[in-house]
Protein backbone atom coordinates (compact mmCIF):
# COMPACT_ATOMS: atom_id res chain seq x y z
CA UNK A 1 0.00 0.00 0.00
CA UNK A 2 2.57 2.64 -1.18
CA UNK A 3 2.00 5.99 -2.22
CA UNK A 4 3.16 7.40 -5.06
CA UNK A 5 5.50 10.34 -5.81
CA UNK A 6 4.07 13.60 -4.12
CA UNK A 7 2.65 16.38 -6.42
CA UNK A 8 1.87 18.92 -3.72
CA UNK A 9 -0.10 19.45 -0.32
CA UNK A 10 -2.35 16.64 0.96
CA UNK A 11 -3.28 16.26 -2.89
CA UNK A 12 -0.02 14.59 -3.59
CA UNK A 13 -1.26 11.45 -1.60
CA UNK A 14 -4.40 10.95 -3.68
CA UNK A 15 -3.36 9.25 -6.97
CA UNK A 16 -6.27 8.62 -9.71
CA UNK A 17 -8.99 6.10 -8.55
CA UNK A 18 -8.76 3.33 -10.85
CA UNK A 19 -10.91 0.34 -9.40
CA UNK A 20 -14.44 1.73 -10.39
CA UNK A 21 -16.08 -1.00 -7.69
CA UNK A 22 -14.50 0.64 -4.86
CA UNK A 23 -14.26 4.18 -5.99
CA UNK A 24 -11.50 4.88 -3.49
CA UNK A 25 -7.55 3.86 -4.13
CA UNK A 26 -5.09 2.89 -1.26
CA UNK A 27 -3.17 6.27 -0.75
CA UNK A 28 -6.81 7.78 0.35
CA UNK A 29 -7.86 4.84 2.98
CA UNK A 30 -4.14 5.49 4.26
CA UNK A 31 -4.69 9.39 4.68
CA UNK A 32 -7.89 8.58 6.44
CA UNK A 33 -6.50 6.40 8.84
CA UNK A 34 -3.77 8.80 9.58
CA UNK A 35 -6.39 11.78 10.05
CA UNK A 36 -8.40 9.76 12.40
CA UNK A 37 -5.31 8.55 14.38
CA UNK A 38 -3.27 11.96 14.64
CA UNK A 39 -0.53 10.06 12.86
CA UNK A 40 1.54 10.42 9.64
CA UNK A 41 2.89 6.96 8.49
CA UNK A 42 6.06 7.11 6.36
CA UNK A 43 6.12 5.83 2.95
CA UNK A 44 8.54 2.59 4.06
CA UNK A 45 6.64 1.51 6.79
CA UNK A 46 2.86 2.42 4.21
CA UNK A 47 4.95 -0.32 1.41
CA UNK A 48 4.54 -2.95 4.24
CA UNK A 49 1.21 -2.66 4.57
CA UNK A 50 -0.99 -5.34 2.58
CA UNK A 51 -3.63 -6.61 5.36
CA UNK A 52 -6.09 -5.25 7.84
CA UNK A 53 -3.67 -6.54 10.45
CA UNK A 54 -0.58 -4.96 8.78
CA UNK A 55 -2.86 -1.86 8.93
CA UNK A 56 -3.67 -2.58 12.75
CA UNK A 57 0.06 -3.41 13.44
CA UNK A 58 1.68 -0.17 11.62
CA UNK A 59 -0.98 2.35 13.38
CA UNK A 60 -0.35 0.11 16.99
CA UNK A 61 3.13 0.66 16.43
CA UNK A 62 3.36 4.87 15.53
CA UNK A 63 0.82 4.99 18.88
CA UNK A 64 3.24 3.07 21.08
CA UNK A 65 0.37 0.70 22.00
CA UNK A 66 1.54 -3.21 22.80
CA UNK A 67 -1.73 -4.18 24.68
CA UNK A 68 -2.93 -7.11 23.29
CA UNK A 69 -5.99 -7.67 25.14
CA UNK A 70 -9.68 -7.72 24.02
CA UNK A 71 -10.90 -6.19 27.05
CA UNK A 72 -13.94 -4.47 24.48
CA UNK A 73 -15.03 -7.49 22.51
CA UNK A 74 -15.25 -9.85 25.93
CA UNK A 75 -16.81 -6.74 27.72
CA UNK A 76 -19.60 -6.59 24.68
CA UNK A 77 -19.76 -10.41 24.54
CA UNK A 78 -20.81 -10.66 28.01
CA UNK A 79 -23.83 -8.49 27.72
CA UNK A 80 -24.95 -10.73 24.59
CA UNK A 81 -24.46 -13.81 26.62
CA UNK A 82 -26.49 -11.86 29.77
CA UNK A 83 -29.48 -10.61 26.95
CA UNK A 84 -31.38 -14.00 27.48
CA UNK A 85 -32.00 -13.52 23.86
CA UNK A 86 -29.33 -16.37 22.89
CA UNK A 87 -29.21 -19.65 24.42
CA UNK A 88 -27.38 -20.07 27.58
CA UNK A 89 -23.03 -21.30 27.05
CA UNK A 90 -22.39 -19.68 23.89
CA UNK A 91 -18.73 -19.34 23.48
CA UNK A 92 -16.65 -17.11 21.06
CA UNK A 93 -16.12 -20.19 18.91
CA UNK A 94 -19.86 -21.14 18.30
CA UNK A 95 -21.43 -20.09 15.19
CA UNK A 96 -23.81 -17.55 16.06
CA UNK A 97 -26.44 -18.81 13.52
CA UNK A 98 -27.16 -21.68 15.99
CA UNK A 99 -28.65 -18.92 18.31
CA UNK A 100 -29.42 -15.96 16.10
CA UNK A 101 -31.31 -15.31 12.73
CA UNK A 102 -30.88 -12.34 10.74
CA UNK A 103 -34.30 -13.29 9.52
CA UNK A 104 -35.75 -12.67 13.13
CA UNK A 105 -36.13 -9.39 13.25
CA UNK A 106 -37.81 -9.41 16.57
CA UNK A 107 -34.78 -11.32 18.16
CA UNK A 108 -32.48 -9.19 16.29
CA UNK A 109 -33.97 -5.85 17.47
CA UNK A 110 -34.61 -6.32 20.92
CA UNK A 111 -30.60 -7.50 21.36
CA UNK A 112 -29.81 -4.08 19.63
CA UNK A 113 -31.88 -2.60 22.07
CA UNK A 114 -30.67 -4.61 25.33
CA UNK A 115 -26.92 -3.77 24.01
CA UNK A 116 -27.87 -0.28 22.80
CA UNK A 117 -25.46 -0.24 19.87
CA UNK A 118 -26.66 -1.01 16.52
CA UNK A 119 -25.72 -4.31 15.04
CA UNK A 120 -24.75 -5.08 11.04
CA UNK A 121 -27.39 -7.45 9.48
CA UNK A 122 -25.41 -9.49 7.02
CA UNK A 123 -26.06 -10.13 3.20
CA UNK A 124 -28.21 -13.09 3.16
CA UNK A 125 -29.11 -12.61 -0.62
CA UNK A 126 -28.47 -14.92 -3.01
CA UNK A 127 -28.72 -15.01 -6.95
CA UNK A 128 -27.56 -12.93 -9.90
CA UNK A 129 -27.50 -9.23 -8.35
CA UNK A 130 -27.20 -9.78 -4.86
CA UNK A 131 -24.31 -8.23 -3.41
CA UNK A 132 -20.79 -9.99 -3.25
CA UNK A 133 -19.62 -11.17 0.12
CA UNK A 134 -17.44 -13.56 0.58
CA UNK A 135 -18.88 -15.81 3.30
CA UNK A 136 -21.84 -17.27 4.54
CA UNK A 137 -24.10 -16.57 8.00
CA UNK A 138 -23.63 -19.93 8.93
CA UNK A 139 -19.80 -19.74 9.04
CA UNK A 140 -19.83 -16.42 10.97
CA UNK A 141 -18.16 -17.13 14.69
CA UNK A 142 -19.87 -15.22 17.51
CA UNK A 143 -16.64 -13.64 18.30
CA UNK A 144 -16.32 -12.33 14.81
CA UNK A 145 -19.63 -11.24 15.49
CA UNK A 146 -18.74 -9.42 18.30
CA UNK A 147 -15.96 -7.73 16.71
CA UNK A 148 -18.52 -6.75 13.70
CA UNK A 149 -20.38 -4.76 16.35
CA UNK A 150 -17.49 -3.03 18.14
CA UNK A 151 -16.17 -1.84 14.64
CA UNK A 152 -20.09 -0.83 13.50
CA UNK A 153 -19.90 1.47 17.08
CA UNK A 154 -16.56 2.47 17.30
CA UNK A 155 -17.06 5.73 17.87
CA UNK A 156 -19.58 5.15 20.55
CA UNK A 157 -16.96 2.23 22.10
CA UNK A 158 -13.73 3.41 21.96
CA UNK A 159 -11.98 6.96 22.65
CA UNK A 160 -9.67 8.46 20.15
CA UNK A 161 -7.32 10.03 22.87
CA UNK A 162 -6.94 7.00 25.08
CA UNK A 163 -6.43 4.21 22.67
CA UNK A 164 -6.13 0.93 25.18
CA UNK A 165 -5.57 -1.82 22.89
CA UNK A 166 -4.72 -3.15 19.23
CA UNK A 167 -8.14 -4.92 19.34
CA UNK A 168 -9.44 -1.23 19.74
CA UNK A 169 -7.36 -0.16 16.74
CA UNK A 170 -7.89 -3.05 14.95
CA UNK A 171 -12.02 -2.57 15.43
CA UNK A 172 -11.51 0.93 13.93
CA UNK A 173 -9.65 -0.12 11.24
CA UNK A 174 -12.92 -2.70 10.51
CA UNK A 175 -15.00 0.07 10.97
CA UNK A 176 -13.00 2.83 8.37
CA UNK A 177 -12.65 0.38 6.14
CA UNK A 178 -16.58 -0.58 6.09
CA UNK A 179 -17.24 2.62 6.00
CA UNK A 180 -15.54 4.29 3.09
CA UNK A 181 -15.17 1.20 1.19
CA UNK A 182 -18.37 -0.18 1.17
CA UNK A 183 -17.48 -3.56 2.38
CA UNK A 184 -19.55 -6.24 4.28
CA UNK A 185 -18.36 -5.98 8.04
CA UNK A 186 -18.88 -9.51 8.02
CA UNK A 187 -16.00 -10.08 4.94
CA UNK A 188 -13.54 -7.93 7.05
CA UNK A 189 -10.60 -9.71 8.94
CA UNK A 190 -7.17 -9.59 9.71
CA UNK A 191 -5.99 -11.54 7.33
CA UNK A 192 -7.74 -9.91 4.49
CA UNK A 193 -5.70 -7.97 1.97
CA UNK A 194 -7.05 -4.52 0.85
CA UNK A 195 -5.72 -5.14 -3.07
CA UNK A 196 -6.69 -8.74 -3.34
CA UNK A 197 -10.09 -9.30 -1.24
CA UNK A 198 -11.22 -5.27 -1.20
CA UNK A 199 -10.47 -4.23 -4.75
CA UNK A 200 -8.51 -1.12 -4.19
CA UNK A 201 -5.22 -0.26 -6.13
Amino acid sequence: MGRQTPEAGEQSRLITIQTPFMGLDSVELLVTFEKYFGITIPDAAAETIFTVQDMTDVIAKHLDITDNSEDLKNRIFQHIKNSTLVRPGIQFTDNISGYLSPQDHTTWSALEHHLQLEIPRPNTKTGLFAPRRDYEWASITAGQFTSVICAHNFRTLTNTANIKSKYEIYIIVMGITADKLGVDYYDILPGKSFTGDFGID
